[in-house]
């Protein structure tokens, strides 16, 4: 899944189409990211309702941005 929204297009044949999808996905996934990160810096309300983030930089804080 792309951003967990979008279903990843599978068997894609044309080597061209299929570097312009993967370049889209990486945008998308960068995008959402620096989203959830001034959401955060901003102190937006609704992101409460998702709980405390976790302190460390690890797998759980990624998973828990995504």
């Amino acid at each position: 899944m792309i951003v967990e929204l979008v279903p990843r297009a599978l068997n894609v044949k044309d080597p061209d189409r299929n570097k312009a999808l993967v370049e889209l996905e990486q945008a998308m996934e960068l995008s959402a990211m620096e989203l959830a990160k001034k959401v955060i810096s901003d102190n937006a309300r609704w992101i409460a309702a998702l709980g405390p983030p976790p302190e460390s930089q690890s797998e759980k804080r990624s998973g828990w941005l995504r």
